[in-house]
């Protein structure tokens, strides 16, 4: 009987590896057709800020990002800085954008450094608190150029859309 056991736990534990395996390397595919979307978005001369997938579904207490792609056009070194807004809820109770957390650095997501021509691929991360109610957040992500007077914002307004369920 205790063999029985064994060899029905082994053959468990083969089952449960070749799925994880599998979802996995599923995974990878997806992030990488994720970057070469976002690639694709930036090869036409006209944009200058790309997201993979606008949006994410996400539980409680998980960690994501979202693919974003910023193209410097010009022919300087440039800073950029993305910021992400809370802007709304919508098919659902949810209770406001505190709930969901995108790390920050000062104000601002990150700051990313470009040379003349460059196209940088980042994350920008998200933690979803365990209270956070059901609904689809939405935020306003922005790129600006930093040190800059007037309307600095490159690009169009995005928004990126959380599903919490």
């Amino acid at each position: 009987m205790l063999i029985l056991g064994l060899a029905i736990f082994g053959v468990g534990m083969y089952i449960a590896t070749e799925v994880f395996t599998k979802a996995y390397d599923q995974a990878r595919v997806l992030d990488n057709d994720i970057k070469f979307a976002i690639e694709n978005d930036l090869r036409d001369i006209s944009e200058e800020v790309s997201i993979g997938l606008h949006r994410r579904q996400a539980e409680r207490k998980e960690t994501g990002g979202f693919g974003v792609g910023i193209a410097n056009r010009e022919t300087t070194d440039n800073i950029y800085i993305i910021n992400s807004v809370y802007a709304n809820v919508y098919e659902g109770s949810g209770a406001g954008g505190d709930k969901i957390t995108f790390p920050t650095i000062g104000t601002e997501l990150a700051e990313v450094s470009l040379k003349p021509h460059e196209v940088k691929i980042i994350n920008v991360p998200f933690y979803v608190t365990p209270d956070a109610q059901d609904g689809t957040y939405v935020y306003n992500l922005e790129v600006t150029k930093q040190a800059c007077t007037g309307n600095c914002r490159i690009g169009k307004l995005q928004k990126l859309y959380l599903e919490v369920k």
